[in-house]
């Protein structure tokens, strides 16, 4: 006997292939491998550049070759403003691959960095994207909030500030290479933290390389891991990237894979807390170096 399919069923089976059909559809037009990353070298870029790893804008590409990282755009208008996850590092240079000599400027926020399109490229060979290249000072990689910093041979945990979680409205990582820091604590809400791992238990000696302008010190700040804490008067430095390393203290802390410090403020004296550089958390009676970093060392107050 031969299947006849009543209409209804017809019906049924009509709009289940129209529902697939749009499914697929919809899946291939939101597919973010036609607008941002995909694994085919745009035309004009480098030979031998890669995707970047972690890379998560669907509209912009991003390909990397040694401490660069060229950033594809599917369309450019003068002064718009292009906002990029942050990377852990400094940057040395910001500009177009062709098309313009003129340098573009960064600007780093609290959760990105933003840079504004001041030129566009004049002219572009045909099937070529608008290409901007970051330059930084080291291998690109794009911040995770969630790594977890690990010691050197010695035990040591340097904990730098490229590699900080800022949290809060103003407070963000610097990565102006006369710069290098995190700045902007203009809110004392505003703290920072990191993610680290204590390799062995024992005693611990925690240092801070910290820099403040004149007229900026005296503020109250507290650092705390492992429910211990340690307090400590901002010192004024003269400039905010006349940077000192102090010793603020010992802790007692036990191993572990993931765990955290923050530094937080208790009490901002005038416009700013601090800036800060380097934090370091180092066995008890370590080897290391107490020296300095300064940007103008004539402006530092002499030591009353």
């Amino acid at each position: 006997m031969p299947l006849v399919q009543s209409p209804s069923t017809t019906h049924m089976v009509s709009v289940l292939c129209r529902t697939v059909f749009l499914a697929s559809l919809l899946g291939f037009l939101c597919c973010p491998a036609l607008f941002g990353q995909t694994n085919e070298i745009p035309l004009g870029l480098p030979e031998g550049v890669k995707p970047l790893q972690n890379w998560k804008s669907e509209e912009i590409g991003a390909w990397v070759k040694g401490n660069q990282v060229f950033l594809t755009l599917p369309r450019v208008s003068k002064d718009a403003v292009l906002r990029v996850p942050r990377f852990v590092g400094l940057v040395k240079d910001v500009r177009w691959l062709s098309g313009t000599d003129e340098k573009l400027t960064l600007q780093p926020e609290p959760m990105n960095w933003s840079i504004r399109l001041s030129s566009i490229p004049k002219e572009l060979k045909k099937g070529e994207p608008a290409t901007i290249v970051v330059e930084l000072d080291g291998t690109p990689v794009v911040f995770d909030e969630k790594a977890v910093r690990k010691p050197d041979d010695k035990g040591m945990i340097q904990l730098q500030a490229r590699e900080a979680i800022v949290v809060g409205e103003n407070i963000r990582y610097e990565p102006q290479p006369h710069k290098n820091t995190v700045g902007y604590w203009s809110n004392e809400k505003d703290y920072m933290e990191w993610k680290f791992v204590v390799p062995k238990t024992g005693e611990y000696e925690i240092d801070i390389l910290q820099g403040c302008g004149k007229g900026h010190g005296n503020s109250a700040v507290v650092i705390e891991t492992q429910m211990q804490k340690l307090e400590m008067t901002v010192q004024d430095t003269g400039h905010f990237q006349n940077f000192i390393w102090r010793n603020l203290g010992t802790v007692n802390l036990k191993a572990s894979e993931n765990e955290t410090i923050t530094i937080k403020c208790t009490k901002k004296i005038a416009g700013a807390v601090m800036d800060v550089r380097s934090l370091r958390i180092a066995p008890k009676g370590s080897e290391r170096s107490f020296e300095g970093e300064f940007a103008d060392p004539a402006a530092i107050p002499p030591v009353m």
